[in-house]
């Protein structure tokens, strides 16, 4: 009998313009084997957003971004797992969970999640975010629209993305954990603590420090910090201005 080949990932939010998928193995040394979900544009290949501007329907207001490719900063390379991912996708190689919410203790019960490996995860709806997080073991995310109170209850799931030791001072104050960015060699704030992968190897996978701030906490746990990288770190500080 010829053996039905298993979905290597799966839809689980959509909109009209853009699509939330959670692909479900990963050779990224960094984060190790976590579900990898990424927010896509519908209608335009990543590389092609970027050019367009489109990308920022699924990145939002990310300084990181660039204007149209130009200046980008962000570490994600589109041109390779996103557009294998897109490719995939306009393929029909992923089945939809959208009308299936029983099928999620499947899909991911006992799995570590990266939330956002590419585009802003706060286009998952929040049920769709509680619904991951209530069966995954452990998760990681981040999100630049932290200024945003529509997005207030995201602060249990994800950390505000920041560029500077002012903006990580404000996402604390108005009860966000931050991962900032900095310039090589600069020094943690007393809040802050340097990224295990970069201090001692460990993954994200083994870590999961990123996971926003615990309900019910009394106080914030320590804060992240990562020396800038990527292809695009010699655009950074012109980018974080």
């Amino acid at each position: 009998m010829k053996r039905t080949k298993q979905p290597t990932g799966y839809i689980i939010s959509e909109t009209p313009r853009t699509v939330a998928i959670a692909t479900l193995d990963s050779g990224n040394r960094k984060t190790g084997n976590m579900v990898q979900i990424w927010i896509l544009h519908k209608e335009q290949a990543p590389v092609a957003a970027v050019q367009s501007g489109a990308d920022e329907e699924i990145c939002g207001k990310c300084p990181l971004r660039g204007e149209r490719g130009q200046d980008r900063t962000c570490y994600v390379n589109v041109g390779q797992a996103p557009q294998q991912v897109y490719r995939s996708y306009r393929a029909g190689r992923y089945p939809s969970l959208l009308r299936l919410p029983h099928a999620y203790a499947a899909v991911f019960t006992g799995r570590a999640v990266r939330f956002g490996a590419y585009g802003d995860p706060t286009l998952l709806p929040l049920p769709v975010f509680q619904l991951v997080a209530r069966f995954a073991d452990g998760w990681t995310g981040y999100t630049h629209q932290w200024r945003d109170p529509l997005f207030a209850a995201y602060r249990h799931y994800l950390m505000a993305s920041c560029e500077t030791l002012a903006q990580a001072e404000q996402a604390r104050a108005a009860g966000w954990r931050t991962f900032r960015v900095t310039p090589e060699g600069e020094a943690q704030a007393p809040s802050e603590i340097l990224c295990p992968n970069v201090s001692r190897g460990v993954s994200c996978l083994d870590c999961r420090l990123c996971h926003g701030v615990k309900p019910g906490r009394p106080t914030l746990t320590k804060s992240i910090t990562i020396p800038v990288h990527g292809s695009g770190a010699v655009h950074y500080a012109e980018a974080a201005q």
